[in-house]
């Protein structure tokens, strides 16, 4: 396997992955083997048939990464490859974010920024989320704890972590029990969606 992958791309000390202007990786490149195929056709041998396979490896954390850099760069209003905070609140918007201003803010004051006047470059805002996402993994129960589930809407427990609302693996809710359909209105205050039935 290591003959057809290569080597793949490792991080820096930061746990960044290299990228290029456009966001994407770098050295993140195809890997080719020609393999020639032993036929029993006479007919066949005289062909030489050859079997050229491409592949590559690219860990998670670099495809994320590429992910934040690109999807990033659409929302770099004056394409100046840093990020104002209304730059940032629109990303995590259409993301379905729900992370609180002075987690936000925070990103700025890591880099001595203020969030009202200051910019993070890409690197900066890639190694923000990065970090968030790494709190997050940290802070979740593992799946052996009793507290674990999938976060599916139509489930419902007591509690909850503050980050998916109370809603935790756990019994179903029997829409027909429940009563008042306001209780779970999923209206979207921040655009002019209207409010979907349960």
């Amino acid at each position: 396997m290591d003959k057809l992958l290569g080597s793949t791309i490792q991080p820096d000390e930061r746990g960044v992955f290299a990228a290029g202007p456009d966001g994407r990786l770098i050295g993140d490149d195809f890997h080719e083997r020609e393999l020639t195929l032993v036929t029993s056709d006479k007919d066949a041998e005289s062909a030489k048939p050859i079997l050229t396979i491409r592949a590559k490896y690219t860990p998670f954390a670099a495809l994320r990464q590429q992910f934040w850099r690109i999807y990033s760069s659409q929302y770099d209003v004056n394409e100046s490859g840093s990020f104002s905070q209304i730059e940032i609140f629109s990303l995590l918007d259409s993301l379905g974010s729900t992370l609180a201003t002075e987690t936000v803010e925070s990103f700025f004051t890591r880099y001595d920024k203020r969030m009202e006047d200051g910019e993070l470059s890409t690197e900066e805002l890639v190694l923000c989320l990065e970090e968030e996402l790494r709190k997050h993994k940290e802070n979740k129960p593992s799946s052996d704890s009793p507290e674990s589930g999938v976060n599916t809407p139509g489930l419902a427990s007591s509690g909850g972590d503050g980050l998916t609302g109370g809603i935790t693996a756990g019994t179903f809710v029997d829409n027909d029990v429940v009563g008042d359909p306001g209780e779970y209105d999923q209206t979207d205050m921040s655009s002019d969606m209207k409010t979907i039935a349960p």
